[in-house]
């Protein structure tokens, strides 16, 4: 059966490459798709028994939001606890490593010596953190490869990490990358003299293991009675809750975009797979009187299904096969767009998962591709029904071909408008006004060893850094702030505030806090809207000054002049700053999100290790980073500048979870068009061969061109309208998925829908002229003399 079923094939290559390639494109997007899911929400975390650790958060009962933890209070839930084993406090801090090469500034995690026990997790070589640990590291096996060429002689090596010589003690196994493959090293956690004493300082995150016996719920029950004790006893704890959740929940917070990519893939397949079948009716069709034949000869209705089935399993085998290695070559590029921050995402490979993925597309190609042609031929050849070419048969195979055309029609018309709208909504968000000029700047981040540098030596190593990046050829501007926006990098929180005649709410007032030099403001294009801007001599004697934003002066000078008026942060009796002047709002967290009042207050008066800086000039931004680095390396050895980005660059990546599932849905969508395209092409074509003498005839009767046109359009258009019809009704139930990640434009945008009917509508023109044209060099009377 199988032999002459590939002999069958051989004799039709056209069918059978177009019907490969199409299956391959299907199971190549759904394996890949499966790949991503598989990895970012059902594989299990690289942890021993991952399904028994949690992340223990606070949340606020007011708000519902969910925020990190401060030390003290885990540290009183942590002895009172008895349903949570290793409880452990982690908190990312970015690092300058010195003493084995050039400075460089990485990624680290100041850890709970425990935290290697709650997940389960034993280092490759050398050992874990001791409690009395102090100068000690453990590295990621990622860096130990990278920095040190995977030296297993590494364990007992000395690096200067800010300026303070520490020992290797451990490398971490290759698979453990928590919280994500940036991480260099990890050190034991020490707490800081302020990271002990202010409960409201929520600012770590924190894990444990549910201990032998317990279940997370009761986990989750104890931890809440316990939170609910200390705010009792503690004010900064009122209005806030503790909760313990399997860690799983903390790396997607939102799997919609995923499943609905997932679900887009789905789509092509299954488009794939009618595309396929209507090949094989079509084929069918033409190879009727064979069957004919075969059941005069004695072949049962079994026997025909069995046959059609072989042939749509051989060709299933067969694309699924190369569907398998173009998704290969897929997983490589996915992993290229990526966006950022999951974790899991490091387990984005081609394993047997995927594998089993794509058996389980094999059965379903087989039997959406093999079902339809099978049945319809069998009942065609099972009573020995020779009805000629215009009998009832042809007439329901054709209904079975333009059926199948309107619902790849349909399904395509989905993919389309999803992608549409995704898109605009990308392109959308690239509008928005950033409130600055991202345009010849670049930006690097600067921190300082709080062990060598504090106080007026930070704004010393500052402003000399300033002067020599202002000498620069080509510099226009340089100004620094402790976060910048669209930036992950800086120190980036919301502080209360208290406004000279301002009435809180129930709600005490908060703005974002930022520090800045002078020049800050013109090196970022942010126009000043009243009052001055900082000045030099605005330091550590001067009375003390702030800057705020447009939003900040609507909603706290409730209707006065901003400027002039008095602002306290974090109490009424600490100290006062006078707005001196209002700049214009920036967007500052999101290109889609809300803007937050602000208030800049210069880092002369308020000394800080940590600054990002901004270089305006006039050339190649990029070039001037390297001079950057020189000055700096004459300045201090041992520091290093770290999140070197341009602006553009910097805009560019606040969106990128954006990007990706549009190009991922994009590509999907022109995929399913090209597909309906195809099929519907291949249907006309063979309905046309199959009325060709008809076509003749009517020619021969008097049919003009404009006739045989029509007629044409209409069999081409006939079930794109249907499928236009049914798809445009599927998108706006589809839609409601995507409402969530949508800016600037609505579900039922009618932009988007007359772009995707005026889009099948020149694909119907260019198939209906190609195939007008294919019958317009047939000669009539050759036609005829075939009838």
């Amino acid at each position: 059966m199988i032999r002459q079923t590939l002999r069958s094939l051989f004799r039709a290559p056209g069918l059978a490459i177009a019907a490969i390639a199409t299956l391959a494109l299907g199971v190549a997007f759904t394996t890949t798709m499966f790949s991503v899911v598989d990895a970012v929400l059902l594989k299990p975390l690289p942890f021993r028994d991952a399904d028994r650790v949690v992340v223990v958060s606070d949340v606020n009962t007011k708000s519902g939001e969910r925020d990190q933890v401060s030390a003290p209070n885990f540290q009183d839930l942590a002895d009172a606890t008895k349903t949570l084993q290793a409880p452990s406090l982690w908190i990312t801090q970015p690092i300058t490593i010195a003493g084995t090469g050039a400075a460089e500034r990485v990624e680290s995690l100041r850890v709970s010596p425990s935290i290697f026990t709650a997940f389960g997790v034993s280092p490759l070589i050398g050992r874990a953190f001791r409690d009395d640990d102090r100068a000690v590291v453990v590295l990621s096996h990622g860096h130990w490869q990278s920095r040190f060429g995977s030296d297993p002689a590494v364990i007992g090596k000395a690096l200067r990490l800010e300026g303070v010589s520490h020992t290797i003690v451990g490398v971490l196994p290759p698979d453990f990358r928590f919280p994500d493959a940036e991480i260099a090293l990890w050190q034991p956690l020490v707490l800081k003299d302020f990271e002990k004493k202010f409960r409201g300082k929520r600012m770590f995150q924190a894990v444990a293991r549910v201990a032998p016996g317990a279940t997370i719920e009761q986990a989750n029950a104890e931890v809440r009675t316990i939170a609910s004790t200390l705010a009792k006893q503690f004010p900064d704890n009122t209005d806030w809750l503790t909760d313990a959740r399997p860690i799983e929940q903390s790396f997607v917070r939102n799997p919609r975009p995923l499943l609905l990519l997932f679900g887009a893939a789905l789509l092509v397949l299954i488009l794939a797979c009618a595309n396929v079948a209507n090949l094989l009716l079509a084929r069918a069709a033409a190879t009727r009187s064979d069957m004919e034949i075969r059941a005069a000869l004695g072949a049962t209705r079994v026997n025909i299904i069995r046959h059609y089935f072989t042939e749509a399993a051989v060709l299933a085998i067969a694309g699924t096969a190369a569907g398998v290695l173009l998704a290969a070559r897929m997983i490589d590029l996915v992993t290229a767009i990526r966006p950022p921050g999951l974790p899991t995402w490091n387990q984005l490979t081609l394993d047997w998962r995927a594998l089993v993925a794509a058996s389980v597309a094999l059965v379903l190609v087989t039997l959406i591709a093999g079902v339809v042609p099978a049945l319809n031929a069998s009942r065609d050849v099972a009573g020995h029904a020779i009805r000629g070419r215009f009998g009832v048969a042809g007439e329901r195979g054709g209904r079975l071909r333009r059926t199948l055309t309107a619902a790849q029609v349909a399904l395509a018309v989905v993919l389309l408008v999803c992608a549409v709208l995704l898109v605009r909504s990308m392109l959308a968000v690239q509008d928005v006004d950033t409130g600055f000029d991202k345009r010849g700047r670049v930006a690097a981040t600067l921190v300082l060893p709080d062990k060598l540098y504090n106080g007026q030596k930070e704004v010393a190593l500052f402003t000399t850094f300033l002067d020599r990046m202002r000498s620069l050829p080509g510099v226009v501007a340089v100004g620094g702030v402790t976060a910048l926006p669209l930036n992950r990098a800086g120190v980036d929180y919301a502080v209360e505030i208290y406004v000279d005649g301002f009435t809180p709410g129930q709600r005490e007032p908060e703005a974002d806090f930022r520090l800045t030099t002078p020049d800050y403001f013109r090196a970022m294009g942010i126009p000043l809207v009243a009052g001055r801007e900082l000045q030099p001599t605005d330091d550590a004697r001067a009375p003390r000054v702030a800057i705020v934003n447009e939003t900040f002066a609507r909603r706290y000078a409730a209707g006065r002049e901003a400027v002039g008026l008095n602002v306290s942060l974090y109490c009424t009796r600490c100290d006062r700053f006078r707005i001196v002047g209002v700049v214009r709002d920036t967007r500052h967290k999101a290109l889609d999100g809300p803007i937050t009042p602000e208030i800049y207050l210069p880092y002369t008066q308020i000394p800080h290790g940590e600054l990002t800086f901004v270089v305006r000039t006039s050339g190649d931004p990029m070039l001037i980073a390297s001079a950057m680095r020189r000055e700096l390396l004459r300045l201090d050895p041992d520091l290093a500048l770290s999140n070197i980005a341009t602006l553009d660059d910097i805009v560019a990546r606040s969106i990128d979870d954006r990007r990706f599932n549009a190009r991922l849905l994009a590509a999907f969508s022109i995929c399913a068009l090209l597909l309906a395209a195809v099929g519907l092409w291949g249907s006309l074509s063979f309905s046309l061969g199959q009325r060709r003498q008809e076509i003749a005839v009517r020619v021969a009767l008097g049919a003009s061109r404009t006739n045989v046109w029509r007629l044409v359009l209409t069999e081409a258009a006939t079930p794109v309208l249907a499928g236009l019809a049914i798809g445009v009704c599927g998108a706006a139930v589809a839609t409601v998925w995507l409402r969530a990640m949508m800016f600037g434009v609505t579900a039922g945008d009618p932009l988007t829908y007359v772009v995707v009917v005026a889009t099948f509508g020149a694909i119907v023109l260019v198939v209906a002229t190609a195939g007008f044209r294919r019958l317009a060099t047939d000669d009539v009377s050759r036609l005829l003399a075939d009838a």
